[in-house]
C-alpha cells in the first residue's frame, strides 16, 4: 500500500482534479464496500477496487476528485557555515 499511496500523491500533485483509483486484484475484498472506502481514504485515492467490475464502476463515477491531504514539510538541513557561526 505504500507504493500505491506514493503514486496517488505523485499523480495528484501534477494534476489536482485527476481522479485516481487503485485496484488490488484479489478475491479477498471483492464486494466489501466499507473496506474499500476505508482504504481509499488512507491512500488519498478516489476509489479502491478489488476486481474488474468495481474498478470500472469507480473509474466511470462522476464524483469529484478527492483533494490531496497536506503532508509533512521537510526542514532544510542546517548548513555548515550556519552551524559554525552559531558556535
Amino acid at each position: 500500500t505504500r507504493h500505491a499511496r506514493f503514486m496517488v500523491r505523485r499523480l495528484k500533485r501534477n494534476k489536482a482534479k485527476l481522479r485516481v483509483g487503485i485496484v488490488f486484484w484479489s478475491e479477498v475484498g471483492n464486494g466489501d464496500v466499507e473496506a474499500a472506502a476505508e482504504l481509499a481514504a488512507t491512500l488519498n485515492a478516489d476509489f479502491v477496487a478489488f476486481g474488474m467490475i468495481d474498478a470500472v464502476t469507480g473509474a466511470l463515477s462522476r464524483k469529484a476528485a478527492v483533494t490531496l491531504k497536506a503532508g509533512h514539510r521537510r526542514r532544510q538541513p542546517a548548513r555548515r557555515k550556519q552551524l559554525q557561526a552559531a558556535e
